[in-house]
């Protein structure tokens, strides 16, 4: 009995996981790399560009494996556009702003409990049943904010944390579970380039229109190689490659070993943001790190 040659063949394991690897190294520098755009394009006009730029980027994307947005049901286009308005743009948004106001450790920690805000809005919902060693895991992940809060950072300019930042950065998390719990039907639905896809060409026609405002009277010549640079790694790099990368990854590796990547991310960020952009690391910021990390990995593993 000879294989069919035309079937698929499965990457290599080292190819899985090097795109995972990458994806995270994506994620990691977002916060790095958003810090150097902030020197040269005010925050909410880096958001708007980073967004329409991944909006058009992910079209090319679509066109090129032939797939089209309009093969999207009419009774999803409604639902989607409203889920995609308040999670996927609020999301972006609430990240960058909140970026800008807080240090990049303070927000890459809290963007790790992104899976209890999943988990959190889950319950609600009745998609998953409230267990005490999840309970206990929130509990856990709460008083490592709490830890967190007592760190001042660093009193640099655009590097301290604040609490606005952090909030924001919370709001971040919030619109991402919104997405990820209401927006489980369409992803069922639809293929993952699809689904980011449509993600990305919303936000960019609701937020393209913004432009107008806060690119006004800017002056786009004065930003140097190093700003469109950054600008081009959000956009292309983290907002679109590391996702086709980690749902690639994703089709063919367990769920649950691409998720423990995500354990990586908060310790490289602040190693990272500690080693080139001069944040402190002080006994409450690995203290409060280290309890959130903990009761996210207590109440996924319930």
């Amino acid at each position: 009995m000879t294989a069919d040659r035309n079937a698929p063949t499965r990457p290599s394991k080292a190819a899985l996981y090097g795109a995972v690897a990458a994806a995270v190294l994506f994620w990691t520098l977002n916060g790095p790399v958003g810090k150097i755009g902030f020197r040269y394009f005010p925050p909410l006009l880096f958001f708007t560009l980073r967004i329409v730029g991944a909006g058009l980027l992910m079209n090319v994307v679509l066109a090129l494996r032939g797939l089209s947005l309009r093969s999207i049901r009419p009774e999803d286009r409604l639902k989607f556009p409203a889920l995609m308005l308040f999670g996927h743009v609020g999301n972006q948004l609430g990240y960058l702003t909140g970026l800008a106001r807080t240090s990049i450790a303070h927000s890459s920690i809290i963007y790790a409990t992104l899976p209890l805000t999943i988990l959190f809005l889950a319950i609600l919902t009745g998609q998953e049943k409230l267990k005490k060693p999840r309970l206990l895991g929130m509990a856990i992940s709460a008083a490592g904010v709490v830890i967190l809060g007592f760190d001042r950072g660093s009193r640099l300019p655009g590097t301290a944390p604040t609490f606005t930042g952090d909030l924001l950065t919370f709001a971040a998390t919030a619109g991402f579970a919104c997405v990820t719990v209401f927006g489980r039907g369409f992803r069922q639905r639809y293929p993952p380039e699809l689904f980011l896809g449509a993600a990305y060409t919303m936000g960019a026609l609701i937020a393209g229109p913004t432009l107008v405002w806060p690119g006004w009277d800017f002056d786009f010549s004065a930003v140097p190689a190093a700003g469109y640079l950054s600008l081009l790694f959000m956009a292309a790099g983290s907002a679109v490659i590391a996702y086709l990368l980690y749902f690639w990854a994703l089709g063919y590796l367990e769920a649950s070993r691409v998720a423990n990547a995500q354990y990586l991310q908060p310790p490289l960020a602040v190693l990272i943001a500690a080693a080139f952009m001069g944040e402190p690391v002080t006994a409450a910021l690995a203290a409060g790190g280290a309890v959130v990390l903990a009761g996210v990995y207590l109440a996924e593993r319930a």
